[in-house]
């Protein structure tokens, strides 16, 4: 199926030009469209809602002009939704919401001959966390990656980290849908040898996630989870476009924040947009990464334990700050939208005030979290052999889930800098 997001749009305003009878009726069309996506986005923030009505409602009330084009991409952003919504998918309920609204801004871009914000692929929970090369082969055969929207992006990579050299294994990566990924280790897949230490799944210019490769029975790393509560983060996308001047129309405002860990460094990728609800549309968009969590020499970051995702849309109707509630990583939202005169790129921000959040720390040495033999154990991924000989070796360590290990009793604050 092709993705949801290379169908173009780009044409439909000039359609719209040559048989529309004035400029207003064109105007009005435009703006009908867009308050219907942006009601929808709206409403999406409430966690009560049911996306499923709203988007089927975002569809009814679509114009008619459009029902061949927009209402399309709706139709197939409910479909993906469902699809993904069903038994497999393994995403946060938070990021969910937020993904949907996400891309009903996108839809809305497009509609209006703007760049769409920035997507990528998302990760939410890998199966099994490791690949014990003691079980019979037929029992260690794949490794399935459960996220969202895999299938925009051909920058997914896998890799087998043998110590001393990566090897490319992503030919023998299959995509059955967008939410869910396998890696075929079977006689016809990607062979691990005795010198391969882990797999790695890479996006871009980072590593996502790391699947470690159990040759013989491994030891067992000191965990522990910490609660990190960072210090406010504040936000002024850059302008680029209209005149920075919102005139009272607006600004729609979207905010959002991902939590992203990369071992060594816990970062928040906070993105904003302020935009004109007429006129020229000035806008006020970017995306920026901010340090919030660093750990001390030899540990690294195992897991965000904590919900990584929050974000929230508003219409801005007046010239003061305006505060709202946050959800999963965050205590409270604070933007400035309009004011009177240049705002767009100058004035507009975002101010958001942290949760604390909850990490799990591993020791870097060559070892395997007592969470990771707990999660193969539940999952049956690891031989009854392997798991009696770690117990044995290991009596006083308590093998438990992330979420369940008591928080650190020792709260970090960041400088959110």
């Amino acid at each position: 199926m092709k993705p949801l997001y290379t169908i173009p749009l780009f044409a439909l305003l000039s359609f719209f030009i040559l048989s529309c009878d004035s400029a207003d009726q064109v105007d009005d069309l435009v703006q009908t469209v867009t308050n219907s996506i942006d009601g929808a986005v709206g409403t999406l923030g409430d966690a009560s809602s049911d996306w499923q009505s709203v988007l089927g409602e975002l569809k009814r009330d679509l114009p008619a002009d459009v029902q061949s084009t927009v209402t399309h991409e709706v139709n197939n952003l409910l479909t993906r939704a469902v699809a993904a919504s069903g038994s497999e998918i393994r995403c946060d309920v938070d990021f969910f919401r937020a993904r949907l609204r996400q891309s009903l801004l996108r839809i809305k871009a497009n509609f209006l001959k703007q760049d769409p914000p920035p997507m990528e692929p998302q990760l939410c929970q890998v199966v099994p966390l490791a690949v014990d090369m003691s079980l019979e082969a037929n029992r260690r055969n794949k490794i399935e990656f459960y996220g969202y929207d895999f299938d925009i992006t051909d920058k997914l990579q896998v890799l087998v980290d043998n110590g001393s050299e990566r090897v490319d294994i992503t030919s023998t990566l299959d995509k059955p849908s967008h939410y869910h990924m396998t890696l075929n280790l079977s006689g016809s897949g990607a062979q691990l040898t005795q010198q391969a230490k882990r797999v790695i799944l890479r996006w871009g210019d980072r590593d996502i996630s790391s699947i470690g490769i159990l040759q013989k029975v491994p030891k067992i790393c000191e965990t522990k989870v910490v609660g990190i509560r960072p210090a406010a983060i504040s936000y002024l996308p850059p302008h680029t476009r209209g005149d920075k001047n919102y005139k009272k129309n607006g600004p729609d405002v979207y905010a959002s924040v991902q939590i992203i860990n990369l071992d060594t460094l816990v970062v928040a990728r906070v993105a904003m947009k302020a935009e004109e609800t007429k006129g020229d549309r000035s806008t006020a968009s970017g995306t920026k990464d901010f340090e919030i969590y660093r750990p001390d020499p030899g540990w690294a970051v195992q897991s965000i334990v904590s919900s990584p995702y929050a974000d929230y849309f508003y219409r801005d109707e007046n010239d003061t700050n305006d505060e709202f509630a946050g959800s999963g990583p965050v205590q409270k939202w604070i933007f400035r939208g309009r004011k009177k005169g240049e705002a767009a790129g100058v004035y507009s921000n975002v101010t958001l005030m942290f949760n604390q959040l909850r990490f799990e720390l591993k020791e870097t040495k060559d070892c395997v979290a007592a969470s990771t033999v707990r999660g193969l154990e539940v999952s049956r991924s690891i031989s009854p052999r392997t798991l009696d000989q770690i117990k044995k070796q290991n009596k006083d360590v308590e093998f438990q889930l992330p979420e369940e290990i008591a928080v650190d009793t020792v709260t970090v604050d960041s400088t959110g800098e």
